[in-house]
């Protein structure tokens, strides 16, 4: 009997031994590996979700190059393209969610903003196309000048005074050209008038010329708006002598012509 407890003593100690040496490292140790294993993939879900270096988005950072104008500049359209963008936002969004594009483009308050745009911008290329206008003429005036003088032997003070002359026939045509495009009066009448003042220059010039000078002056004379020019008067004189009827009205013939 005494054996038989002893036996059953050995075999529960063998039995514990084997369990421990069988279930491998410490618990302690599995539960901090377990731990370890659990807390990992938050971390790596804590490192995803920080933003990395230089990971912002760029278009919302100032920019912070160039000249204190230039960033201002960039400013001022900055801020006229927002306001752009959130008008067409509210008018959507006071025509319905979804709004159709064409009931937009269809708005009378933006159809008159888009051609008062477009007005201004012809205005502006109108001016601008009359200014070179204005300087190609008045280069052609100093070229025909300086021809007179060497054709004609001009005089310095005649020379002046004939510039002086054209100039003043230019400013007085100008206006009269804007009252034609602008509809205040027709075409005819203000062709008529631009005759006048074309025989009032040449009257002008006729008195402190000489006969030939004059010939030479009504050969070469540029006639501008309203007239046929510099070119248009040779080639239209044919053999028929350098005027026509001798009254100075040689370059208001054309506008007629093409009535």
């Amino acid at each position: 009997m005494k054996a038989v407890i002893i036996g059953l003593g050995a075999a529960v100690t063998l039995g514990a031994g084997w369990y421990l040496v069988s279930s491998g490292d410490d618990p302690k140790q599995d539960d901090t590996s377990a731990v370890a294993s659990d807390d990992a993939p938050k971390g790596r879900r804590r490192e995803k979700a920080a933003p990395r270096e230089g990971s912002s988005d760029e278009r919302f950072e100032p920019r912070r190059d160039g000249t204190l104008e230039e960033r201002v500049a960039r400013l001022e359209d900055e801020v006229a393209t927002l306001r752009r963008q959130l008008a067409l936002r509210g008018r959507v969004a006071v025509s319905g969610g979804g709004a159709d594009v064409e009931a937009i483009l269809e708005d009378p308050v933006l159809d008159q903003q888009v051609r008062s745009i477009v007005e201004q911008e012809r205005e502006a290329e109108r001016e601008r196309r009359d200014e070179r206008r204005a300087e190609r003429f008045a280069e052609m005036r100093e070229e025909v000048l300086d021809e007179l003088v060497k054709v004609a032997s001009l005089s310095d003070e005649q020379r002046e005074s004939i510039g002086g002359l054209w100039q003043g026939e230019s400013e007085r045509i100008g206006p009269l050209i804007e009252e034609g495009r602008s509809g205040e009066r027709s075409f005819r009448e203000i062709r008529e008038e631009i005759e006048g003042i074309h025989k009032e220059t040449d009257d002008a010039v006729r008195a402190m010329l000489s006969e030939a000078q004059f010939e030479h002056y009504d050969e070469l004379r540029p006639r501008g708006p309203g007239g046929r020019g510099r070119g248009g008067d040779r080639g239209d004189r044919g053999g028929g002598g350098g005027r026509d009827g001798g009254d100075g009205r040689r370059g208001g013939e054309s506008p007629q012509r093409g009535e």
